[in-house]
């Protein structure tokens, strides 16, 4: 995280995310990215990672898409994935 962790924490206390995973997965069709959120309310870490113009969220959407082609700036009109399994213990 280096010299940028400070301003990572700051976007998860504002947006209430508790945890935040990214993975890669290679896939016969390509590479795959899977990002996953908790927290009190991800529909608010998502709106915060796609309006908030600091100079950190502005130089983290850049950088996922230069590095995955997503804008998170601009939410596909898609649906949000099914989820399959939510299991807890």
């Amino acid at each position: 995280m280096g010299a940028r962790r400070a301003e990572f924490e700051a976007h998860h206390a504002r947006a209430d995310t508790t945890r935040e995973a990214w993975a890669l997965q290679q896939t016969p069709m390509g590479s795959f990215m899977l990002v996953w959120f908790e927290g009190g309310d991800v529909e608010k870490s998502f709106a915060d990672l796609a309006t908030n113009d600091s100079d950190f969220m502005t130089w983290f959407r850049g950088r996922v898409l230069d590095l995955t082609g997503a804008d998170l700036g601009a939410p596909s009109d898609a649906p949000p994935p099914a989820v399959l399994v939510d299991w807890r213990a």
